[in-house]
């Protein structure tokens, strides 16, 4: 059965490129994890950053980044599709 971790935080001012540079080295890390089938990296407003990590079972969960890359603490939790809609 997959699933799907969603990882969120908001980067201090200034800071989104680094906290989108370590998460991007986390997910690189998460390659040889055999269950980890993809990631998506995304970049929001209001300093956002986002991660969607798909697996077969339950996905692993991100390390807490560094705090001075935070104004507030990451949140993650984990999804099953219940359906799919393909629209192309």
């Amino acid at each position: 059965m997959s699933e799907t971790l969603m990882w969120e935080a908001r980067a201090a001012v200034g800071r989104q490129e680094e906290l989108l540079d370590w998460v991007g080295g986390v997910l690189e890390g998460m390659r040889d994890n055999a269950a980890c089938r993809c990631a998506g990296l995304y970049r929001g407003g209001d300093h956002r950053v986002v991660v969607l990590v798909e697996a077969d079972g339950l996905p692993p969960e991100l390390p807490p980044p560094p705090e001075e890359l935070l104004s507030r603490p990451a949140r993650q939790w984990t999804f099953r599709r219940v359906r799919r809609h393909v629209f192309r």
